[in-house]
């Protein structure tokens, strides 16, 4: 590979603002300058920072076609080629999986313990997992 190429796939670690956000619209804008509706891959760790990554993106000169992964996404489509995508829980598991486990480690008087049994903070905390 030339010295001057970048490769495909690029890693970044550092602080989050400002040089990881400036890091993604540096490659963003050498991504759109040799193609700019070609599809481009984010992985992230959660959701909500795709997200903001996305708006970051649009407020930058635009986020055609940029395509928002988690590490759990990605796991999913590497396996569904090979017959291995994970199975899912119902949408109700995941609430019942949940209950359980608020019954199982939060004290009489634990911090949640006034709100364990409410109907959907449960399901809230499903939610949020889900996001992280």
């Amino acid at each position: 590979m030339p010295a001057d190429a970048t490769p495909a796939r690029v890693a970044w670690t550092g602080p989050f603002q400002p040089t990881l956000e400036a890091a993604w619209l540096a490659a963003l804008g050498r991504f759109r300058a040799a193609d700019p509706l070609a599809a481009v891959w984010l992985l992230v760790p959660s959701r909500f920072l795709g997200l903001h990554l996305t708006r970051l993106a649009a407020r930058a000169g635009g986020a055609v076609n940029v395509h928002v992964l988690t590490f759990t996404d990605l796991a999913d489509r590497l396996l569904a080629p090979r017959g291995r995508a994970p199975r899912r829980l119902p949408a109700i598991g995941d609430g019942l999986v949940v209950r359980q486990a608020l019954r199982d480690v939060v004290a009489d008087d634990g911090y949640f313990a006034a709100v364990r049994e409410a109907r959907r903070f449960p399901a809230a905390v499903a939610a949020t997992l889900a996001e992280l």
